[in-house]
């Protein structure tokens, strides 16, 4: 059989790690400055605190465009149930007029004496 050639590595195990600093270009980020973050957090807090009315009245906007959007769509399909209810009593006249049994309300039309 011959000989098998592996190349110049063979046998060596090369492991890059993308968080390892190697020395090009910027150094990998790390999960943020916690420092900062806490301060950040404690400023907004502090906002809220002190503008807590503004707050309120965002959520009261909110939550009206919601309640609108709500009925809307409850005004929609209702709109929606109304027309199919039309829809059917006018196909149902239509065929009374011409004589067919659907037509008549409770059909099958009951045939005993």
């Amino acid at each position: 059989m011959g000989t098998m050639n592996f190349g110049p590595n063979h046998g060596q195990i090369n492991v890059y790690q993308n968080n390892v600093y190697q020395g090009r270009g910027r150094r990998p980020r790390r999960n943020g400055h916690p420092i900062l973050t806490g301060i950040g957090i404690l400023i907004v807090i502090g906002l809220l605190i002190e503008f807590w009315w503004v707050v309120l009245m965002v959520l009261a906007v909110w939550l009206g465009v919601k309640g609108f959007q709500q009925w809307q769509k409850r005004q929609q399909l209702a709109a929606q149930e109304r027309a199919q209810v039309a829809a059917r009593a006018e196909a149902q006249n239509q065929a009374f007029l011409a004589g067919d049994p659907y037509g008549i309300y409770g059909y099958p039309p009951n045939n005993h004496p």
